[in-house]
């Protein structure tokens, strides 16, 4: 699979998931859902994956990892933004 092709499943899930949960989560609820969400649609998950740095000679192990990665070729960062609820009937 191509890094297009796990790209547009990554953002299809996000949007998928966005409209379920909408707005105003713990940042935690959407890393869980979003992994669950990013399996069903076929793509190898790993949550809370140090990622690390290389810059200029400077080599060093993140304080907080990537959330989630897909297939090993694409990282993604799930984040929760405060925000109206959305009522349901």
């Amino acid at each position: 699979m191509t890094e297009n092709e796990i790209g547009t499943r990554v953002i299809e899930a996000a949007i998928a998931v966005q409209r379920e949960l909408g707005p105003g989560l713990l940042e935690t609820v959407y890393e869980v859902v979003l992994a669950r969400e990013l399996a069903d649609r076929g793509l190898k998950v790993v949550r809370q994956t140090p990622v690390p740095i290389t810059y200029k000679g400077l080599e060093e192990q993140p304080q907080r990892p990537c959330a989630s990665a897909g297939e090993e070729k694409v990282q993604q960062q799930a984040a929760a933004s405060p925000g109206y609820r959305r009522r349901r009937a």
